[in-house]
């Protein structure tokens, strides 16, 4: 499946565009086809890649094609020099043998994975650059697997991965020794990989957790550096990998048109390492927005996953500011903010006094309101359901001074009725005794043994009666409606099914 490249002649190889990766191509059910094994290590073949080499004093060009018709979903190559360019071909050395040939009219061959540089180091870096995962290639019993993307759940019986996950290896089936691409891939959270291969009329001897992957020591290795997703501030660029952070930090807990990347690449080209977080976040929000709690810790576990450090010199009750530092050795940003902050040098009130003033002010009316209001549904827990569900416990208790209790019941309140909306007047239940002649037309009817039967070893507890039990009328019902039809339709027939008898009508 991969054509591994040895030292042998080296040719002066110059990558001139590096391409791009496409997540269709590269990460998904022919993804093999687009990696180049070099000392056992995948590199990408990008779609536009092209490097140029100089044969017999001439510059010859090579680009990366995608496939055509025939096999649309593999790489192909283009080859151009003095003006000429070649056929598509599905090799590069078909490319760049054909075209020498046509200019010199000679049998000379070349290797074109050397002319496309997979052995130059400098190159393979590049190529590198920006992957968000790179595959790689497991040998078990001498069947190669490529591992084309490794995802993460919470499933022991998948040894911890997770849907995405994508192996593929290609293995000569039937008489005829046909070559046939196996892909397998995790859609599902809760399925079973031995039912799946059970399925399957080929590699009945295997275990499907080793045709899987998911158990071997590379695998598991992997699984577990990406059971806690992280990069650094060099990879803000890889928007695939800072996507995923996204989705695994912040996704669930802030407004899907936040634009949160746009933020992260401007800071990273500032010149300034340092941001006040809740200020700059302020910028990105519209001015009415109200930030939860629960959203300013995804943010900060965000910032964390991706190089970020708090370097706040002060505890939460001095002041509400927050520091981070974008640097990959924030030590000297902390001790400079701890001198400045110890010397009186920080500014530790909040930008806006104005708005301060505004929010004590809010707190000391909504205080009034409570206190002028009695216990209870209609008073303090309908007053209060306004804002229990948009502040913590901890906000509402330091400035309202309120138990947890009335808390929970004002949230409660809120769950039910609304915030603030008048409580739903519960229907009135109104409860009065039979009349004697209801009670014995009642009795009468569950004495008539064509209306009940009476069970022979049942009783009642508090009667110690026997109990009663309604006959099965469905089958009459029935019998009923089918003479009803068959006065309207004479000519036809019907069956009907009457329980489990059926009746000819």
């Amino acid at each position: 499946m991969f054509i591994t490249i040895n030292k042998c002649k080296q040719y002066d190889v110059s990558l001139i565009k590096i391409g791009k990766l496409d997540e269709e191509l590269h990460f998904r059910v022919f993804g093999h086809y687009w990696w180049q094994s070099c000392d056992n290590v995948l590199y990408s073949i990008c779609l536009g890649m092209k490097t140029l080499v100089t044969l017999n004093n001439t510059h010859f060009i090579i680009t990366v094609v995608k496939g055509t018709s025939v096999a649309a979903f593999q790489p192909d190559y283009i080859c151009k020099a003095n003006g000429v360019i070649s056929s598509v071909y599905d090799t590069p050395s078909g490319a760049i043998n054909f075209l020498y040939h046509t200019l010199f009219s000679s049998k000379t061959r070349f290797s074109g994975l050397l002319i496309c540089g997979f052995n130059n180091e400098e190159i393979n870096k590049q190529l590198l650059d920006d992957v968000p995962f790179q595959p790689f290639i497991l040998t078990v019993n001498n069947l190669q697997m490529f591992i084309g993307m490794i995802r993460v759940s919470d499933q022991e019986s998948f040894e911890y991965a997770g849907p995405g996950y994508l192996l593929s290896f290609i293995y000569r089936i039937s008489a005829k020794k046909i070559k046939t691409l196996f892909v397998q891939q995790i859609h599902q959270r809760y399925c079973s990989i031995k039912e799946v291969w059970e399925k399957i009329e080929v590699l009945r001897n295997w275990d499907g957790r080793n045709l899987f992957g998911i158990n071997h020591k590379k695998t598991q290795n992997l699984i577990n550096i990406l059971q806690t997703p992280s990069c650094t501030v060099n990879e803000w660029n890889n928007e695939i990998m800072m996507t995923q952070l996204y989705k695994h930090h912040l996704y669930k807990f802030t407004p899907a048109n936040t634009p949160w990347y746009e933020f992260l690449l401007n800071w990273k080209e500032h010149n300034c390492n340092i941001i006040e977080l809740y200020s700059v976040l302020k910028n990105i929000y519209s001015e009415e927005y109200q930030f939860k709690e629960r959203e300013l810790r995804a943010w900060k576990a965000l910032l964390c996953s991706i190089g970020c450090t708090n370097i706040t010199p002060f505890e939460k009750d001095k002041s509400e500011k927050k520091f981070w530092s974008k640097t990959e050795n924030p030590a000297n940003d902390k001790h400079i903010f701890l001198y400045l902050y110890e010397n009186n040098f920080l500014d530790m009130s909040l930008p806006d006094n104005h708005s301060n003033l505004i929010v004590n002010k809010f707190w000391s009316c909504f205080n009034e309101s409570l206190k002028a209001n009695k216990k209870g549904s209609d008073g303090k827990s309908r007053i209060l359901s306004i804002i229990a569900n948009d502040f913590s416990y901890e906000k509402i208790k330091s400035n309202l001074l309120v138990a947890p209790t009335t808390i929970f019941d004002a949230r409660k309140y809120a769950r039910l009725n609304g915030p603030g909306a008048k409580q739903i007047e519960k229907p009135i239940r109104i409860v009065a005794k039979l009349s004697q002649e209801k009670l014995k037309q009642f009795s009468n009817f569950f004495e008539d043994k064509a209306n009940v039967i009476m069970s022979s070893y049942k009783s009642d507890a508090k009667t110690q009666l026997p109990v009663l039990y309604l006959k099965n009328t469905k089958k009459s019902t029935l019998e009923k409606i089918s003479r009803n039809i068959s006065k309207w339709y004479k000519k036809n027939d019907f069956l009907l099914s009457a329980g489990r008898k059926s009746v000819l009508v």
